[in-house]
């Protein structure tokens, strides 16, 4: 999983009539919107969604909580339900907007910091992003009869855009390490992965690495791992692919980087 960006795809089981199609949107930047604010202050910001079809497509925009945690589950809650969510701080205009055939449409929305001294650290939340099919009772823009209704199988896709907002030089990330595993992979080589949970108040941009020693203290090479947002009280599975030309015992320094010249280290014996 990496959060840097998402794309959502739901199979749903629904009425539909005989035709069958689903409209293709896609968002043509970032996937993940940050502004470093002052308290009480408010920011714009714009989202392109774009439609590759020939004909119109009607899109549904909605705000949702955000977390996620390292054994693989999202959550998206209720807007504002969260201690650390800024969905009510979000406005955009119509929650349902459509975008002309071939045609590219900017979504402006608006965010308004409360004037509250006891913010600090980063505030997040997710615009949905979700693509109405023609055939759907929701859309406007489909035929007025549907004939012929049965059940069937519709792939509807829904971007996630999240939206952080970050009290400027307050907050700090805070991570620590648990579960360190390392696994033989079938194609050769083996991998190293490590669960990393933020404590702290503030969006921690991780990126590992590992800079591996042999017996004799030679280092050996450093391997590039995973990347991720990991939000106050979330929780990812950093993992590094390791390679070596001679099996044994080596120590890896495991390095999780997260920006401005700050950084956590472990220490690990391997056995490769």
């Amino acid at each position: 999983m990496t959060n840097l960006s998402r794309l959502f795809v739901l199979t749903l089981f629904l009425l539909v009539g005989a035709r069958s199609a689903t409209a293709q949107i896609y968002i043509g930047a970032s996937l993940a919107h940050d502004r470093e604010v002052s308290i009480g202050s408010s920011y714009e910001g714009t989202i392109p969604i774009s439609n590759s079809t020939d004909e119109a497509v009607e899109v549904r925009l909605y705000i949702t909580d955000y977390r996620f945690s390292a054994d693989g589950y999202n959550w998206y809650d209720e807007p504002g339900t969260q201690d650390r969510s800024n969905a009510l701080w979000i406005g955009f205009g119509n929650p349902i907007v459509t975008i002309p055939a071939r045609s590219t449409m900017e979504v402006a929305y608006r965010v308004d910091v409360p004037d509250d001294p006891n913010l600090e650290g980063s505030y997040w939340s997710m615009l949905m992003i979700e693509a109405i099919s023609s055939e759907s009772i929701e859309s406007t823009l489909g035929d007025s009869e549907v004939s012929s209704p049965q059940f069937g199988v519709r792939r509807r896709i829904r971007y996630g855009v999240q939206i952080a907002t970050h009290v400027i030089e307050t907050g700090q990330a805070v991570l620590s390490l648990a579960s360190p595993e390392l696994v033989e992979n079938e194609v050769g080589g083996s991998r190293f992965s490590v669960i990393v949970e933020n404590t702290g108040n503030r969006l921690a941009e991780s990126h590992v690495y590992i800079d591996l020693f042999d017996s004799t203290g030679r280092n050996v090479g450093r391997f590039d791992g995973s990347r991720a947002r990991i939000y106050p009280g979330t929780s990812f599975k950093h993992s590094v692919p390791i390679i070596v030309e001679k099996g044994g015992r080596y120590e890896a320094l495991l390095v999780i980087d997260i920006g401005d010249d700050n950084a956590y280290g472990a220490q690990y014996t391997l056995e490769l």
